[in-house]
Formats: structure tokens, sequence, C-alpha cells
């Protein structure tokens, strides 16, 4: 069923391991924020902020599953051999989205430690366009 050659497999495989190790920073970067660790601050919201506000803090707690999700959005794609079905096509859109917003946003970002985390972003945008590719016959 799956017609992959074997350099597609590979691109594949790696843009499996580039996602999680996206979100594994994205999600220390958020879990971090969400607890207000000091070493945080100058990474996000602008690198402006010497104490994160408590509403920042449940985005960020928030944004902490959304990295999970994405992780688990692309181990399946991967799984499934692309974004197979209505719903995993829509979602895994919606992270391209998200994530190219989040690439521009942190590249203009004030703060030049923050601006990195628009690197993250961009392998998540990525990493969700090559897993998404359907490679399996007969379906779209």
């Amino acid at each position: 069923m799956f017609s992959l050659s074997e350099r597609q497999r590979w691109v594949r495989n790696a843009s499996l391991v580039g996602l999680f190790a996206a979100c594994a920073w994205n999600f220390i970067l958020v879990v971090s924020a969400a607890l207000g660790f000091a070493w945080v601050l100058p990474r996000v919201a602008g690198g402006q902020l010497e104490e994160m506000p408590l509403s920042l803090r449940v985005v960020y707690g928030v944004f902490s599953v959304v990295s999970i999700a994405v992780a688990w959005l692309g181990w399946r794609m991967w799984r499934d051999g692309g974004a197979v079905g209505a719903r995993i096509k829509r979602y895994s859109l919606g992270v391209i989205v998200l994530y190219s917003v989040s690439t521009v946003v942190n590249a203009l970002s004030q703060s030049e430690l923050e601006r990195w985390n628009a690197v993250a972003a961009f392998v998540v945008v990525v990493a969700t366009w090559v897993l998404r590719q359907t490679r399996i016959a007969g379906a779209n």
C-alpha cells in the first residue's frame, strides 16, 4: 500500500524527529513561562516582561497542551502515511497556519533570544507540511 522511496521515507522520518524536537523546545518554553521561571522571560512575550502576568501564564499553559497535541498529530500522520481523513487534514492545516504566524511574530520580535523561537516554529510548519502529504495508493 505504501509506495515510498527510500528518500521519501528518510525525509518523513527526519521530519518527525524535527517536529518532536521543535515541540519539545516549545513545550519547555511554554511550561517554563506558565510557571514563571526567570530564565524564560527574555525568550517569550517580546522579552519585555520582568514578571509573567497570570493571564499570560494561562495562555502559555494552554499552549503547552497545543505542543503535545501537535507532536501527537505529527506522529499520527507519520504512522498513517499522511493526513488521512478530513479532521486530520483540517487539524494539520490549522497547525501550519498557527505556526506560520508564530514564525513571523517570533522573527519580528524585539528580543534577540525570542527570535530564535522562529526556527522551531518554522520546523513545525515544514515538518507538518511534509507529514501531511498522503502517500497511500487511492487516498486523497
